[in-house]
């Protein structure tokens, strides 16, 4: 900044000399030269100094230093890890797999609960939805902002999300009870037929697979009404039964 004073009013000077011919064409051409070229020092200077910065993002807490003053550091390496306390909102990220990821929308609503605070359910929704899959695991990202108006969340925290996708579809909740042989792609029931009172063996193809039960859309078998959860495994196909 110094050096562009310096030369402005050098040229300055210049220009009032020539003006009473006492200076030449030539000297008031070099002077102008030196003031654009200090002109354009400045400039660089001034770009460079926004990366010669570190400024915080958001008003927040620092949650953990990396590197100390003085020490050197390669270009892009992480200086301060800063939680951002400006919002009464934190984030939680969790892996979906490639059938959940095309259910979610962005808003969706959420529910997270932590074991710092037992019983107690923080509301939350869908705020990010990954592109990509992670090639390490082949699941999808998805980032939630979770609202701390139950209690005060600390960087680390590990929670247990339900979220509740907008686009939903029907879906049958069976007993494992019912399963009489199957795997992840399949499972084989016995159906109850009103009409003819038999015991009817039905395959299907599971999509949510729990301790206590598993679940099928509905679209895969919307002719299944009544499945067998007792005795089961003593039946054949076509039987006929007396449901109690």
């Amino acid at each position: 900044q110094n050096a562009v004073d310096k030369a402005s009013r050098d040229l300055d000077r210049i220009r009032s000399l020539y003006k009473d011919s006492v200076a030449t064409l030539e000297q008031v051409q070099d002077l102008s030269t030196l003031s654009e070229v200090a002109k354009a020092d400045l400039r660089i200077a001034n770009f460079n100094r926004k990366y010669a910065r570190i400024t915080a993002p958001y008003a927040g807490k620092v949650l953990k230093r990396t590197a100390e003053q003085g020490e050197l550091v390669n270009p892009g390496s992480p200086i301060f890890t800063v939680g951002n306390h400006s919002s009464n909102s934190y984030v939680i990220r969790v892996a979906v797999a490639d059938r959940d990821i095309v259910r979610l929308n962005l808003k969706d609503s959420a529910q997270v609960t932590f074991d710092a605070y037992p019983g107690v359910i923080f509301n939350s929704e869908v705020t990010e939805l990954a592109e990509g899959a992670d090639p390490q695991t082949g699941t999808f990202e998805v980032e939630l902002t979770v609202y701390a108006d139950q209690g005060i969340l600390k960087n680390g925290f590990v929670g247990k999300v339900k979220v509740f996708p907008s686009n939903q579809h029907p879906y049958f909740q069976i007993s494992m009870s019912a399963l009489i042989e199957g795997n992840q792609a399949q499972a084989k029931v016995f159906a109850f037929d009103q009409a003819s009172q038999q015991a009817q063996v039905v395959q299907l193809k599971p999509d949510q697979i729990n301790d206590k039960y598993f679940t099928v859309l509905a679209a895969d078998k919307p002719q299944l009404s009544f499945v067998i959860t007792e005795g089961a495994h003593y039946l054949q196909d076509g039987q006929k039964v007396q449901p109690q």
